[in-house]
């Protein structure tokens, strides 16, 4: 079972390149993702959400209940 952490442990994970997400998130087979993308001379740093449809959405913006939630889990591979 992987090991469940707060939201500033898992933010911490993200910024170092592993991708996270919430244990409420994952369902059979299907779960969404964040990723850290570093900003450029252009751009901000951002999150990446890679939803279980396949679809990519850039700025992912968290939710109060996200902020507050205790069930994050840092993706090791």
């Amino acid at each position: 079972m992987a090991k469940l952490v707060k939201f500033g442990e898992a933010l911490e994970a993200l910024k170092k390149g592993k991708k996270i997400y919430r244990q409420c998130w994952a369902g059979k087979d299907a779960t969404t993702t964040l990723e850290y993308v570093p900003g450029t001379e252009n751009t901000l740093p951002m999150i990446k959400a890679n939803l279980w449809t396949g679809r990519t959405v850039m700025g992912w913006t968290d939710t109060t209940e996200d902020l507050l939630a205790e069930d994050w889990i840092i993706i090791d591979w």
